[in-house]
């Protein structure tokens, strides 16, 4: 081997630790990146004594302007959307916000703080201390997608409750918890 080769392979040994240290500092303190830098965990749940697993779901409502009401899945909101629809649920209507569905998470201040940590949690980019449920494009979208999902029918509200599902083996679904975690209705 040559001098010149004896030194690149050298020049790798010491930049291999170097870049498995970058990957440790960067997943752990500003989380892991897109694309992934390091493989995912895939966790599992792990069952309660009781034998069922605990769940966070969204239960869905939209009532109309004649007063009527109907049920939504998250899955049909968000159908065509091309992101998981539980995660893009989470964002608009559960992240950030206390049992009550107020955001509670505090603006970013200032472009540099916006491009390095991102929006806070429940609130937009274009105006950051805007909650996502306030922000007439997000609602605007709402409007549209609930009248293709419920043809000739005006909806005034949307009502989303975060419940505690309970599910075991065998048997499934066992029925959610009395108390909601948080309760976000959005105006329309």
């Amino acid at each position: 081997m040559t001098g010149r080769g004896r030194a690149v392979v050298r020049a790798l040994f010491v930049l291999a630790p170097v870049y498995v240290l970058f990957q440790h500092i960067v997943t752990n303190h500003v989380g892991e990146p897109y694309p992934a830098i390091a493989l995912p965990a895939f966790g599992g749940h792990i069952l309660d004594s009781g034998g069922e697993q605990h769940v966070i779901a969204p239960r869905m409502t939209v009532t109309f302007t004649d007063g009527t009401t109907a049920r939504l899945s998250h899955e049909q909101l968000y159908a065509g959307v091309r992101t998981l629809p539980l995660s893009m649920a989470k964002w608009m209507f559960l992240a950030g916000r206390d049992a009550d569905g107020v955001v509670t998470s505090s603006p970013r201040t200032g472009v540099l703080d916006l491009l390095v940590n991102g929006a806070s949690q429940g609130r937009t980019y274009a105006v950051p201390g805007r909650p996502v449920t306030q922000d007439p494009g997000v609602r605007r979208w709402l409007r549209a997608r609930l009248a293709v999902l419920f043809p000739g029918r005006t909806a005034s509200s949307l009502s989303v409750r975060w419940v505690v599902a309970r599910y075991a083996l065998p048997g499934g679904y066992r029925g959610d918890e009395p108390t909601p975690v948080s309760s976000v209705t959005v105006p329309l």
